[in-house]
C-alpha cells in the first residue's frame, strides 16, 4: 500500500496523539501515540536522517544538511489538501494504541532513494511497518514536534549512555555521620 496522507492531532482528554494514515487505495489506519512513543520517533528519526547523510558527508555537514532540509520544508509553507477519510479501515474504526516503536533505515525500492522504516508495535506478534521517503519523514517529524510542543511534552534526545555510579546519600545525625549506599 502506498501512503497518500498523514494526519495527527493532540487529544487533550487522553494525553495522546491521534495519528492517522490514508493510502492511495483509500484505506485508513488510526493509531494513538503516547508521549514515550512520540518522543522516541522524534529522537530516532532525527538520528537516522543524520546517519543517512553521514554516508556522504562528515557528521558536522550532515547535521547542517539535515537542518537545512527541515528549514526548507518549513519555509515552503505549502498547505496540503484536507485529510481524506478512508473508505476502508483494515484495523477497524477505533484507533489502536501503539505500545512500542522501532525505527531504522530500509533498503531503497527499485534502486530509488533510501527509505526510513518505522514499526508500530500494536500487541503480541502484531505490528505495522511504515516505509517513508525522507521528505515524508521530515513532514511527519514536524507534525509530531508541533503536537509535542502543544502538549508540553518536551523533546527527547538520543545521547550516549551515562556512566553508572553507585548512589550515595549522606545523612548527618546528632554527633555522628553515616553514609548509606
Amino acid at each position: 500500500m502506498s501512503i497518500k496522507q498523514l494526519n495527527a492531532s493532540y487529544l487533550i482528554q487522553e494525553d495522546r496523539i491521534l495519528f492517522r494514515i490514508n493510502t492511495e487505495e483509500k484505506s485508513e489506519f488510526a493509531f494513538l501515540l503516547t508521549r514515550r512513543v512520540a518522543l522516541f520517533i522524534l529522537a530516532a528519526s532525527e538520528h537516522l536522517v543524520e546517519k543517512q547523510l553521514e554516508q556522504k558527508h562528515d557528521p558536522v555537514t550532515a547535521k547542517a544538511v539535515a537542518d537545512f532540509e527541515k528549514k526548507n520544508l518549513i519555509s515552503s509553507d505549502i498547505q496540503g489538501p484536507e485529510f481524506e477519510s478512508g473508505e476502508t479501515f483494515p484495523l477497524g474504526n477505533t484507533p489502536i494504541l501503539v505500545l512500542d516503536v522501532t525505527c531504522g533505515l530500509a533498503d531503497a525500492e527499485g534502486g530509488g532513494e533510501q527509505l526510513f522504516s518505522i514499526d508500530f508495535v500494536l500487541g503480541k506478534d502484531q505490528s505495522i511497518n511504515l516505509k517513508l521517503p525522507k521528505p515524508m519523514l521530515i513532514a511527519m517529524r514536524m507534525l509530531l514536534e508541533n503536537l509535542c510542543d502543544q502538549a508540553s511534552w518536551g523533546r527527547a534526545m538520543i545521547s550516549p549512555a551515562p556512566i553508572e555510579k553507585p548512589a550515595t546519600i549522606s545523612v548527618d545525625g546528632l554527633g555522628s555521620s553515616s553514609t548509606i549506599h
